[in-house]
C-alpha cells in the first residue's frame, strides 16, 4: 500500500524543496554553505628576504658551532655560496624591474620622437641625389639613428637620463604626451629644426661601440654598469681638475696683477 503523502501530488513540490535545503524541518540544523579556501598570497618572483634569513642561518651555524662533521660544513658552505649568489641575482632583477617601471613612459615617449626623427632624417637622405646635400644629410641620418638606438637599447639596470632637453615639467606631469603632440605639430608645419640632445655622453658612446659590435641587446639587458660608472667617474675627475687648474690660474694672474700694481706705484 502506497503512501498518501508522497502520492499526493499537491505535497511533492514541498519534499523537493526541502530536500533541496531550501525549507528546513523545525529543529533541524540549517544547511552549511561551504566557502571557497581563500585565495593564497601570490609568491614572489625572485625572493629576498627568505634568502637573507637562510644566509644569517648558515652563516651563524658554521661560525658558532666548531664541532661540524667535515662533510656536513662542506655542504652548509656550499649552500651558503649558492645562496649568496641566487640572493644577488634575485636583487638585481628586482632593481631591473623597477628601473623598467619608473622609467617607462619616458622611455616610450622618447622612442617614439626618436622614431620619427630617424624617419624623417632618412627621407630626406634619400630625397636628394646632390653629393653635398647628400654629404650634409648623412651624419644627421647617423645621429638620429644613434638616437633611437639609445632610447631602444639604454642599459636597464641604469636611471634613464633623458635625451632631450625640451622635456619640462609636463613630462615629468604625464610621462611627456604634450612634448609628442608638440614635436607632431612641428613637422607637420614643417620645421627641420633639430630637437637639441641632452642624455648620458657615456652611454651614447657604448650605444656607438655597440652598433659597430652589434650587441645591442646584450648592453641592453646586461649592460656594464661598472664600466659606465668607471667612465663617469673619470670624466667627473677630469672636469674637476681642469676646473682647479683654470682657477689656480686665474688666482695666479690676479695676484700678477696686484704684484704690478705695486710695483707701479713704488
Amino acid at each position: 500500500m502506497s503512501n498518501p503523502k508522497m502520492s499526493n501530488p499537491k505535497m511533492t513540490p514541498h519534499i523537493d524543496r526541502v530536500r533541496a535545503g531550501r525549507i528546513t524541518k523545525p529543529g533541524a540544523r540549517p544547511p552549511t554553505t561551504h566557502k571557497p579556501p581563500p585565495a593564497s598570497k601570490p609568491t614572489k618572483k625572485f625572493p629576498v628576504n627568505a634568502l637573507k634569513k637562510r644566509i644569517r642561518d648558515l652563516e651563524r651555524l658554521l661560525k658558532n658551532v666548531d664541532e661540524l662533521a667535515a662533510d656536513v660544513r662542506v655542504e652548509r658552505e656550499r649552500e651558503l655560496a649558492a645562496s649568496r649568489h641566487e640572493l644577488g641575482h634575485n636583487q638585481e632583477q628586482q632593481r631591473r624591474g623597477d628601473m623598467i617601471k619608473r622609467y617607462h613612459m619616458v622611455r616610450f615617449f622618447e622612442r617614439q620622437k626618436a622614431t620619427r626623427a630617424h624617419k624623417k632624417a632618412l627621407k630626406a637622405l634619400n630625397a636628394t641625389t646632390d653629393p653635398a646635400e647628400r654629404a650634409r644629410l648623412g651624419p644627421l641620418a647617423k645621429a638620429a639613428e644613434i638616437d633611437l638606438n639609445y632610447t631602444m637599447y639604454y642599459p636597464l639596470m641604469l636611471p634613464y637620463v633623458s635625451l632631450y632637453t625640451d622635456h619640462g615639467a609636463s613630462s615629468s606631469k604625464n610621462g611627456g604626451a604634450d612634448d609628442v603632440e608638440k614635436d607632431k605639430a612641428t613637422e607637420e608645419g614643417g620645421n627641420e629644426a633639430v630637437p637639441k640632445r641632452r642624455g648620458d655622453v657615456h652611454v651614447r658612446g657604448m650605444i656607438v661601440e655597440a652598433m659597430e659590435n652589434d650587441s645591442l641587446e646584450r648592453l641592453r639587458d646586461r649592460g656594464d654598469v661598472e664600466e659606465i660608472q668607471k667612465r663617469r667617474g673619470k670624466a667627473k675627475a677630469a672636469a674637476t681638475a681642469s676646473k682647479g687648474a683654470s682657477s689656480k690660474t686665474g688666482k695666479d694672474g690676479r695676484r700678477e696683477g696686484m704684484e704690478g700694481e705695486e710695483v707701479d706705484e713704488g
